[in-house]
């Protein structure tokens, strides 16, 4: 159960830190969002929202810490502090052994 409250907790940090990304890229208005990166993120968020309602295997998990580890190594020279979070967030679920539901 605890795999499943964190998987939603970071799914809830993902949104969190594509609403900041999506708010930072418009305020500098020298620049487009990029959506490719966004649906990068997204991607990853909503894996983790199958995780936290039990219906996400070990392997979609595996996924979104290779999705949030690439996005965190592209936004190195940005706001990837915003994100070190919800990696460490999705390996934490897939330490304590998944979130599927037995059965």
């Amino acid at each position: 159960m605890r795999a499943r409250y964190l998987a939603a907790a970071t799914a809830v940090w993902v949104t969190a830190y594509l609403l900041v990304y999506v708010a930072v890229i418009d305020q500098q208005g020298d620049t487009s969002v990029a959506w490719w990166y966004v649906a990068l993120v997204g991607v990853a968020g909503l894996f983790l929202a199958g995780a936290a309602i039990g219906r996400a295997p070990m392997f979609v998990l595996i996924l979104a810490v290779a999705s949030l580890a690439v996005s965190m190594i592209i936004a190195l020279a940005s706001i990837v502090l915003l994100l070190l979070p919800a990696v460490l967030g999705a390996a934490a679920v897939i330490g304590l052994g998944g979130a599927e539901r037995p059965g």
